[in-house]
């Protein structure tokens, strides 16, 4: 578990960007983290696995401080982080190059190296990419291979840094389609970003706002409290639908998060029509 227990910050001086945080991520979890630009998402993440370390408070994983310094190399092999920017983390001249560079940092044998590598390119389906070079790929693609980079650290959890952003709907459900593979297959996962619409697959979403947790529950309770005006966001297209029909006395279920169940609620509403 990863737990949060006051935890503030602010960088060089400035005004505090989080401000006493409560916040635990529990093993096997998929936690959405939302909020608009500004709000301290990012800068809660660093905080994730000692990138950053809070002025006050504490932040611990698996009960070990990210205060400790002989404490960080184990966090962070613990907690993989794929940043927004997926050009800021790649490094090597091909992909295999790329994911294999971890594994040779940690000073791994080859023949373990070799298979994290086979590993973790076959978990993203990316293993037809092994001899293109990085830098050739599409956005979506780049960000499969920062995933399996991470992946060749096997990492008990990953904090995903809005890993959608700037893609196409095609890139979009190939990255979020990976994730939620990842998710089934045991690895905690933490999703920022700030469309809500990406988080619908998530246990459990955590809203932000000027660098405080306003809200947090399942994905419907969040969206029916947000459709009341009690936080900085608007909930996905189709919770205001079904909000909004609700609203108008129609008995439909507002805890669908799918067009296919939300087509199955309206239908029933309509007789199967």
């Amino acid at each position: 578990m990863i737990v949060l227990e006051g935890v503030t910050f602010s960088y060089d001086g400035g005004p505090p960007v989080l401000k006493d945080v409560d916040l635990s991520v529990g093993e096997g979890e998929y936690l959405g983290l939302a909020g608009p630009n500004g709000c301290g998402k990012t800068t809660l993440a660093m905080h994730l696995n000692g990138l950053l370390r809070p002025r006050a408070g504490t932040v611990t994983v698996d009960g070990l401080s990210v205060a400790d310094p002989s404490s960080l190399r184990k966090i962070r092999a613990l907690v993989g982080m794929v940043f927004q920017d997926p050009d800021s983390q790649i490094v090597g001249m091909t992909v295999e190059e790329d994911v294999a560079f971890g594994p040779l940092n940690l000073g791994l044998p080859p023949r373990e190296v070799r298979r994290r590598l086979e590993e973790s390119l076959e978990q993203v389906g990316i293993a037809h990419l092994r001899r293109r070079s990085p830098h050739t790929l599409s956005g979506g693609e780049k960000r499969l291979v920062a995933v399996a980079g991470v992946l060749a650290m096997r990492p008990r959890y990953i904090v995903f840094d809005e890993p959608a952003a700037f893609l196409d709907q095609a890139g979009r459900a190939l990255v979020l389609g990976v994730m939620n593979r990842l998710h089934r297959e045991g690895i905690t996962i933490v999703h920022i970003t700030h469309d809500l619409a990406d988080l619908v697959a998530a246990d459990r979403l955590v809203v932000m706002e000027a660098g405080t947790v306003t809200l947090q529950g399942p994905p419907p309770e969040v969206f029916g409290a947000l459709m009341e005006g009690e936080g900085p966001l608007a909930p996905p297209p189709l919770a205001r639908l079904l909000w909004g029909l609700k609203r108008d006395g129609f008995p439909v279920r507002t805890d669908v998060l799918t067009v296919d169940g939300a087509r199955l609620t309206i239908g029933a509403l309509l007789g199967g029509r």
